[in-house]
């Protein structure tokens, strides 16, 4: 992926993947915009929660959810690029983005 493929326009508060506006609900707006401040180094589990949800993760309550969110973020980001493998995951551990 080139780095100029994401990003981030920080004065409108908008994320583009190949120049295109991504459309993301605000739970996967903080999800991505935590993953794209820290891109190059892994974001455990419970820092990309409280990126979402702005508290204290609960992993017996919220593993499932957050897994949800990380699943629809790859979605989203594959409607505009069908090959995009952005987000990475080290199991138990926590996500990162690649680019």
């Amino acid at each position: 992926m080139q780095i100029d493929a994401l990003h981030y326009d920080e004065a409108a508060m908008k994320f583009y993947l190949h120049e295109q506006p991504l459309d993301l609900p605000l739970s996967l707006f903080r999800l991505l915009r935590h993953l794209y401040q820290q891109r190059g180094q892994v974001c455990t589990r419970e820092a990309c929660a409280q990126a979402i949800w702005q508290e204290d993760y609960l992993p017996e309550y919220e593993a499932d959810n957050l897994d949800k969110a990380i699943f629809a973020l790859r979605q989203r980001l594959r409607k505009i690029d069908p090959n995009a493998d952005y987000i990475q995951s080290r199991r138990g551990i926590g996500f990162w983005l690649e680019f």
